[in-house]
């Protein structure tokens, strides 16, 4: 039995273990299993008078949830409503424009708590880091619990909550938004966004009415997973939330067990196939190895024979550069001895010509010392030549020139107390002295 198994086969079923009926629905399609539900959900048509309280009760609770998700009023519009309020002011401006009262009596208080005790929380259908807008269309109330849980990654899970027709309208506001147009929801339209979060939230047993609202049918309303209170305030989709994210993680864990299997898998196949390769690349590598080493050994053998050639080659230069060397270093010794020969005699004609100097300056001082001497003994002479003469001026004799010498040493008066000038100390020579 395959995907196209009609309602009709599945009456047979009873026949087949409870193994077999679970591998058996789940081999159906979505159509059948939907079939096979309304199926065994249908009863005989004296129970449907029983159902319709229960129809009016569920639409008196889709009613509430939708005046608790959505309590501001619909006559009321924003002053300017492309203009978003900004994020300190904007969950104070909703709870502010919530009404007293609801049209069923119940208290704003009463229904979303106070400011200081919080029930709900004014939440976003866009999270505000997607670039969702601070604006009426993209805003709900909601269980405070929920809207602290999820973060910015569970934006699809609001938009089933609300519905397609709030999706669309938050869609719209934020769309003016770059940040959001970039996003993945931007990229996404209302339908797709819908869609993803009704089919992740029917994973945890939740399901979600087109218009928005829990659909108390589902798996988790009816074990009490999640409930409604009297103002239509859902709570548990934290925990519901929560277990979603357990099993998306442990989906990856099992992905990536099974990617680590397969990676295993195909890296022990690569092994194998490697080795193979490897030995028979190494029967090659061994086959060139040896006849690598047969023609490298002949090519020794040139290069001994070439070395050998080289080195007598190499001795033979080596001795000519030696002899070469023997000469020129012999050359070189007799220049050395011959520049040495040249320096010493021309050492000796320097001292020769030192020694000549030493005796011409010796010469020189000699002189230098007789004449010294002839001036201090001319000197002596004058000294001795004027303190005779002085002496003789003293006494009044004459000089060897037969002049008076006069006793007075300013020479001799007239009458009149002038010098003479005929006397020998005022007269020298024929010169006046005064």
């Amino acid at each position: 039995m395959g995907a196209g198994a009609s309602a009709a086969d599945i009456s047979n079923l009873s026949i087949l273990g409870q193994e077999l009926v679970k591998s058996t629905i789940a081999s159906l399609s979505q159509e059948d299993r939907k079939k096979l539900t309304d199926a065994v959900n249908a009863k005989p048509d004296e129970d449907k008078s029983k159902e319709e309280p229960k129809a009016q009760e569920c639409t008196r609770e889709k009613d509430l949830q939708e005046a608790h998700r959505k309590p501001w009023p619909k006559q009321k519009e924003q002053p300017n409503p492309e203009k978003e309020y900004k994020d300190s002011y904007f969950t104070t401006k909703m709870r502010k424009d919530i009404p007293e009262e609801d049209a069923n009596g119940a208290t704003k208080e009463g229904k979303y708590g106070t400011h200081e005790d919080p029930k709900a929380d004014v939440g976003h259908i866009f999270a505000k880091e997607n670039g969702g807008a601070n604006l009426e269309a993209n805003a709900f109330m909601q269980d405070l619990h929920w809207n602290r849980a999820p973060g910015k990654d569970f934006d699809h899970w609001h938009a089933a909550f609300v519905g397609l027709d709030a999706t669309k309208e938050a869609h719209q506001a934020s769309m003016t938004n770059k940040e959001f147009q970039d996003g993945i929801w931007g990229k996404m339209t209302p339908e797709e966004i819908v869609a993803e979060g009704k089919t992740e939230m029917q994973r945890v047993g939740v399901l979600t009415k087109q218009g928005g609202g829990i659909d108390m049918r589902c798996k988790a309303y009816r074990n009490g997973d999640i409930k409604v209170d009297d103002n239509g305030m859902t709570t548990g989709l934290k925990e519901k939330l929560a277990e979603f994210k357990a099993i998306k993680q442990e989906e990856e864990q099992h992905k990536q067990q099974e990617k680590q299997q397969e990676l295993e898998q195909r890296m022990a196949e690569e092994r194998r196939r490697e080795h193979a390769q490897s030995q028979e690349e190494h029967r090659r590598a061994e086959e060139r190895r040896q006849e690598q080493e047969r023609k490298k050994e002949e090519q020794r053998q040139r290069e001994r024979e070439q070395e050998a050639k080289r080195q007598q080659q190499i001795e033979e230069q080596r001795r000519r550069e030696e002899r070469e060397r023997e000469e020129q270093r012999a050359r070189e010794q007799r220049q050395r001895e011959e520049q040495e020969r040249r320096l010493q005699e021309q050492r000796r004609r320097e001292q020769q010509m030192e020694e000549q100097r030493r005796r011409e300056e010796r010469e020189r001082e000699q002189q230098r010392a007789r004449e010294q001497r002839q001036r201090e003994e001319e000197e002596r002479r004058q000294q001795e030549q004027r303190r005779r003469e002085a002496q003789d001026v003293g006494s009044g004799v004459f000089n060897s020139r037969g002049a008076e010498i006069s006793s007075n040493p300013m020479g001799r008066m007239t009458q009149s107390g002038r010098p003479d000038m005929r006397c020998n100390s005022n007269y020298v020579g024929g010169r006046r002295g005064w």
